[in-house]
């Protein structure tokens, strides 16, 4: 059967691929196979909304096809969290999306969104929940299973914000809008970010490119355009109404949440093909070097973030080096300063500055000397900035000496500061980063983290998973009595074969699925959706 539904796949996916007007259609119709195939959905009675669905397409009155599309995804959102669930949920989001095939249809597409928003977001927080369970879309050391959600579930997210795009255009999927539809989360953000850079990886089989749009790679610049402006202060004060005390610390904050984000989530590799000198600007903010000593959490933030960057510091200063040399000017290598305190000693950044100081003027070279300072690379690293320098009058080294002290420079290194006093250049070698800390709860508690993470860790103990401590979207029992949720179980169980409470043997077949409890989990979360108290 497994083997039949597959053709079935490529058989569907041939036609899309020859017809590409045909995908409202073409997502129902795989709705309704799942159906047949698979008993649990045969039984939520997705077949006859499927049949409207199909019914109203062929008559063409964008009204009813919208109203039958409506139906059909609301059903398909609130469907229990399992692999056939999942891909029934993505393709009800592509019918949305589908409608965009019809005439006159933005209109009915916003409308189909705005009616399904409190459906979305419960879907959503069951879906962030499962995915950060399972390593934020990662798919190292999990099984086929594991890996078949998290490709549907970022496929849903990721039809969804191609419903949003077709309707609207993808220029205006900004880093406002972007933040608005996350409702201020930055963590949600940042994986909706790499559900869409990653979904290509990620949907490597010839059945999950069903679930990959064809105009994918139009949202992928618009979302790679609106996470690197989400350092930006609108996004930092956006909602803000009181007087912001101290806005430098607001913004402090505000990149200490980001960088966790983009941390956690893994969303740094899948920025590294975006332009150059905005991928600068936006990482120099998230290293934060204006954290100070006080904001311990703002700090460890900045320190996670470098030693996820410091991973990939070549690959990063040669995307820098790709950067016009008309476009290195003073913010630029003010950036640059910035990443070169968290990657020190990089031979691309050596290229970087002599390919820049035989096309600046003198007026870079203030800039030049202080990310060279900045990334410990001394006179003999950088012998064409060097021969520039010597070249200089006294007059000239004095007022470039005198500007270099008011950019942000490395304590222990003053190299080139004695390279401009003609006095002896001594040189240190490159200390080791410390080792990286995660944050606690409390640290994260600090830095309002909040978001979708406060409403799976703030849940009522009875209905959290006893192994992670967090809301439970598809609790099982253990024959032991435990309440688990399925997928931080199985993530367990995949390293060890024992209960983490008993020492037991245990696997996921012996444990029963606990419906009473998802339905008050549900709960739950539906009364969150709706703004009303626990």
């Amino acid at each position: 059967e497994a083997e039949n539904f597959r053709r079935w796949c490529h058989a569907l996916l041939a036609r899309w691929r020859m017809d590409g007007s045909a995908g409202l259609t073409l997502a129902a119709r795989f709705i309704a196979g799942r159906a047949e195939a698979e008993a649990e959905l045969n039984k939520s009675g997705l077949g006859p909304l499927v049949s409207q669905v199909l019914v109203a397409a062929e008559r063409g009155l964008i009204s009813d096809v919208s109203a039958a599309v409506f139906r059909l995804a609301r059903s398909c959102l609130l469907l229990p969290l399992a692999p056939h669930m999942a891909e029934v949920a993505a393709a009800a989001c592509a019918c949305i999306a589908g409608l965009a095939e019809e005439a006159e249809a933005s209109s009915h597409i916003l409308r189909v969104l705005e009616e399904l928003a409190r459906d979305i977001a419960i879907f959503q927080a069951f879906a962030y929940s499962f995915l950060w369970r399972t390593g934020f879309g990662t798919g190292e050391g999990r099984d086929a299973l594991t890996t078949q959600m998290q490709v549907s579930l970022a496929s849903a997210f990721v039809w969804l914000l191609i419903s949003f795009g077709r309707s609207v255009g993808y220029r205006r999927l900004d880093a406002a809008t972007l933040w608005a539809w996350t409702n201020g989360d930055a963590l949600y953000a940042c994986l909706l970010a790499r559900s869409v850079l990653m979904l290509r990886e990620l949907a490597s089989s010839a059945a999950h490119e069903l679930l990959v749009p064809p105009d994918l790679g139009l949202l992928e610049q618009a979302v790679v355009r609106a996470v690197l402006g989400l350092a930006g202060p609108d996004v930092a004060f956006a909602g803000v109404q009181a007087e912001v005390r101290s806005p430098r610390g607001c913004l402090v904050r505000h990149w200490a949440r980001l960088a966790i984000a983009v941390c956690e989530t893994g969303l740094t590799p899948a920025l590294l093909d975006a332009p150059g000198a905005r991928l600068a600007s936006f990482c120099a903010r998230l290293l934060n070097e204006d954290a100070c000593a006080a904001e311990e959490a703002s700090r460890m933030a900045a320190a996670m973030f470098r030693d996820v960057l410091a991973q990939c510091s070549d690959k990063f200063w040669r995307l820098l080096r790709a950067v016009p040399l008309e476009a290195r000017q003073r913010s630029f290598l003010r950036d640059c300063a910035a990443l070169a305190l968290a990657l020190p000693g990089s031979t691309e950044c050596a290229a970087l500055l002599e390919e820049t100081v035989q096309a600046a003027g003198s007026a870079a070279l203030p800039g030049l000397c202080c990310v060279a300072s900045n990334a410990q690379l001394g006179p003999t690293e950088v012998p064409q900035l060097s021969h520039v320098l010597m070249g200089l009058t006294a007059q000239e080294k004095r007022v470039v000496a005198s500007q270099l002290e008011k950019w942000t420079l490395r304590r222990d290194s003053a190299a080139w500061g004695s390279l401009l006093r003609d006095e002896p250049v001594e040189t240190s070698p490159v200390a080791p980063s410390p080792p990286p800390t995660p944050l606690d709860p409390s640290q994260r508690k600090e830095l309002a983290v909040g978001g979708l993470e406060a409403l799976l860790v703030d849940a009522p103990p009875e209905l959290c998973c006893s192994l992670d401590h967090r809301l439970v979207a598809d609790p099982v029992r253990s024959p032991y009595g435990h309440v688990f949720d399925s997928a931080s179980l199985a993530c367990w169980l995949a390293r060890n074969e024992r209960c983490p409470h008993t020492g037991h043997p245990l696997a996921l077949e012996m444990c029963t699925r606990e419906d009473q409890l998802r339905r008050l989990s549900l709960d739950y979360v539906k009364r969150w959706a709706r703004g009303l108290p626990p």
